[in-house]
Formats: C-alpha cells, structure tokens, sequence
C-alpha cells in the first residue's frame, strides 16, 4: 500500500466573485497572512475552497468560465482540488465569496 501523503498548510486566500470577469488564483482581494501570500503560495500542490453567498463555475483546463459554462459548485460547499493550480479559474453565477486554503507536502510517509 502505497504511503499516504501528509499536507501542511501554506495560506488562506478570499476572493470576491461577480458574474463578468473570470478570476485566476493569482487574483485575490486579500491574503491571510503575509504580503508574500499574494497569488498562490509557493509549494502549493492543492487547495480546499467554501463557496459562500451565490453559486460559482470553474475551469481548470486554462479556459476561461462564464457565468453558464463551466463546472457549477453550489454555495454552501466544500470542495478540494489537486491538479495544475495556475490553470484553475472562477466566476460567479451572481456576487460570490470564496475562501480558499492552500497546502503543500509535508512529508510521503505518516
């Protein structure tokens, strides 16, 4: 059995969605933290995000969303992501909040 991965947080992010203009992870309205935690955390190799207040769409192919095209993530929801985190984008169907939470490896072995 292969050895299960130990992640470590690395930084919190907000962002603040309308349904006009696609936002990359390198676009927060404010980082929680240091001013290096603008844009997406170095060593980030996955993200958790709660969608707050309207619905939103994403892309992770480096398309952009829009606010009927892409894969819908209800409001109210958590959601994980592993995969090329400069390529992932978000729009909301309405006004959104999300909050993402980025982490790194800690370690290949519990």
């Amino acid at each position: 059995m292969p050895a299960a991965v130990i992640y470590q947080p690395l930084g919190n992010q907000k962002f603040t969605l309308d349904s006009s203009t696609a936002k990359t992870l390198a676009q927060c309205d404010n980082a929680i933290g240091s001013a290096a935690d603008a844009g997406v955390p170095a060593g980030s190799v996955r993200m958790e995000y709660m969608v707050e207040t309207a619905d939103i769409r994403v892309t992770d192919n480096g398309t952009a969303p829009t606010n009927s095209a892409g894969c819908l993530r209800p409001k109210n929801t958590l959601y994980a992501y592993e995969g090329d985190l400069s390529a992932f984008k978000m729009i909301g169907t309405g006004s959104a909040v999300v909050w993402v939470q980025y982490y790194g490896e800690r370690s290949a072995t519990r």
